[in-house]
């Protein structure tokens, strides 16, 4: 029953989004590519919680130290701040907690708090009821690895 959406390893972005444009970018591998929506400004993606109850909702997104713009997500009226610095200076993926989805549609917001060099990088959402321990502390990062 959850829902992972990624689009990092294949491009293949099967969600509606608004605001944002597909990039391509070098993978560790030699002559591989690695796939991320860019949000240089406010926009959306859109997502179905087939569930008949909220279940908590998770964003993947590029981490890098001083690369990355601060944004604010928002879903269903709630909004937090994500800060996509790292210690390390190579790119890292991170996925968090960003809130509830509801029963049904659903729009995340994403919206950079500035202009910075590279734009705000999203790889995947994932629906996952099962994981409502990491909904009791939404300082948890549900996990981060190097690129």
């Amino acid at each position: 029953g959850d829902r992972c959406v990624s689009w990092f390893d294949d491009g293949n972005v099967d969600l509606k989004y608004t605001g944002a444009n597909q990039v391509g970018m070098p993978g560790a591998q030699m002559n591989s590519l690695l796939y991320a929506l860019n949000f240089r400004s406010a926009g959306s993606i859109f997502f179905m919680n087939d569930k008949k109850f909220k279940s908590p909702m998770f964003l993947s997104f590029m981490t890098r130290k001083d690369r990355y713009p601060k944004v604010e997500i928002s879903l269903n009226s709630n909004s937090i701040v994500i800060d996509p610095t790292s210690e390390l200076d190579r790119i890292v993926m991170r996925t968090v907690l960003v809130g509830w989805a509801k029963p049904g549609m659903n729009e995340v917001m994403i919206i950079p708090f500035t202009e910075w060099e590279t734009a705000f990088r999203v790889t995947g959402i994932h629906i996952c009821a099962a994981c409502l321990q990491y909904a009791q502390n939404p300082n948890i990062v549900m996990h981060e690895y190097l690129i």
